[in-house]
């Protein structure tokens, strides 16, 4: 009964910070460990607090990177910027015989994943379109379900942001033979032709890396949480940085490419930024003067296991990241990364698929440009 009073109480105190202010966009929300610290809990009740806030929208929790305010979220009214029509399970309300399912993997949250939905909408609900979101929660068996019970529902298209492209190889190899009408996003399937909307990840990481040389780096080591033939964005970044060491005629050094990091399963930030301690030590002992990152989240829990080791960011070591998401730009070293357009990406995607479903011709390939975000957690080692 005490820890659900103060699970309510946890809520509460989030609440009232971001209605009078104490709490804003660019603040990221308590973490589980301050939140225990600071009401006496277990992490177990502030993680059911931070959930629950998530789970109503008020908050994201982006997976290790932390939790800040839905930007779609009004405090003072309580309402919404951007109605949905939304499911999380695997149950389908058909409101029109005009659907588009959009299959997400989610975690705990939609975080930035807000802009694509919102690309998306614009896009379909002007044409008559409503938009059913589906949640993988991370799993591609679960994909595969979902996708399957859409097409039974007479969904008329999807758009499919894959966890990984290679799982559910043999389901998009027949759903392009039956030329059914779907798109991906984030990621594609090598060898199978179904069309894609996804970021410039060659591009913005040989930007990035080419970006840190002209700052003096020549030992830049490249740290995927993955194996890097995993996922089609990490693999085309890990090309882009190799490009840009060719073209400058620097070495790549397999030695100082760090593969799979993440061995556990637990979710927490804490046993995460300990697990990037190993690899951090390596490569400072590597002689390395910058660590490119393929995703935001690995540079920010970079930058926490080097403030754990007692290792300044970016005095001793330059960390950039990929994304842009939301917060990093306000954290205590801003990171330095590659911003893309989620919100058009999701545009281009729903326009993607109703010209397949209305039959009308499509580029089956959507490279979306990026930017490079110069932030302070580079040094320029020149100077």
């Amino acid at each position: 009964m005490g820890n659900e009073y103060l699970y309510i109480q946890i809520i509460d105190y989030i609440l009232k910070g971001i209605a009078d202010g104490t709490i804003d966009s660019s603040s990221r929300i308590p973490t589980e460990s301050e939140l225990s610290e600071k009401f006496n809990v277990s992490r177990i009740t502030s993680k059911k607090a931070l959930d629950e806030l998530a789970k109503k929208g008020i908050i994201v929790r982006h997976r290790r990177l932390g939790s800040f305010i839905n930007e779609s979220y009004n405090s003072e009214t309580g309402e919404f910027k951007s109605p949905i029509s939304v499911t999380l399970e695997n149950s389908i309300v058909v409101k029109s015989k005009k659907l588009i399912g959009l299959v997400l993997p989610i975690g705990t949250n939609m975080g930035d994943m807000m802009l694509y939905v919102n690309g998306v909408l614009d896009y379909i609900t002007p044409r008559g379109y409503y938009l059913i979101i589906m949640n993988s929660n991370r799993d591609s068996i679960k994909e595969k379900e979902i996708i399957t019970t859409l097409i039974q529902d007479n969904v008329n298209g999807i758009i499919y942001y894959p966890l990984s492209d290679r799982h559910n190889f043999s389901l998009m190899t027949k759903l392009s033979m039956d030329t059914y009408p779907i798109v991906l996003i984030d990621k594609y399937f090598t060898g199978i032709d179904i069309p894609y909307v996804i970021p410039d990840s060659f591009s913005g990481a040989k930007m990035i890396t080419e970006y840190l040389i002209s700052c003096g780096h020549k030992r830049i080591a490249f740290f995927s949480e993955s194996e890097i033939s995993e996922y089609s964005t990490v693999r085309d970044r890990f090309s882009g940085y190799c490009d840009a060491l060719k073209e400058n005629n620097l070495p790549i050094d397999p030695s100082i490419v760090y593969e799979n990091i993440i061995k556990g399963k637990n979710d927490s930030t804490e046993d995460y930024v300990l697990e990037m301690c190993d690899p951090v030590k390596s490569s400072i002992s590597n002689n390395v003067t910058a660590i490119f990152c393929p995703a935001d989240g690995i540079a920010l829990n970079v930058i926490s296991a080097c403030k754990y080791l007692n290792i300044d960011v970016p005095e001793d070591i330059s960390i950039t990241g990929f994304d842009d998401l939301l917060g990093t730009s306000q954290l205590s070293v801003p990171i330095t990364t590659v911003r893309q357009d989620l919100y058009e990406m999701g545009h281009e995607a729903a326009r993607t698929v109703i010209r397949q479903i209305e039959g009308r011709q499509i580029k089956k390939k959507v490279i979306h440009p990026v930017k490079l975000i110069v932030r302070s957690s580079v040094r320029n080692i020149k100077k």
